[in-house]
């Protein structure tokens, strides 16, 4: 069984995200109360965003050099 099909490559929503999130926070200047505050959450941000990445490729390659329904359940868990 092949996992769903989106219409979305969700590398590419990830990447886009995280280029949004560079260049609001190269724009981040005296309007912001807190700048250190805004950078930790960015950081924090990137953080989940880079684990979840990482856990969607790996389950990709799982599934694609070994096609098993159980390799098809974690690459299709992460996609949700």
């Amino acid at each position: 069984m092949r996992p769903r099909q989106y219409l979305v490559d969700i590398p590419a929503v990830l990447f886009a995200v995280l280029l949004a999130f560079q260049m609001c926070r190269m724009t981040v200047n005296a309007e912001v109360d807190d700048e250190q505050a805004a950078r930790d959450w960015l950081e924090q941000f990137y953080g989940v965003i880079e684990r979840h990445y990482f856990e969607w490729i790996s389950a990709s390659w799982n599934f694609n050099v070994n096609i098993t329904e159980e390799n098809n359940q974690r690459l299709v868990s992460t996609q949700q």
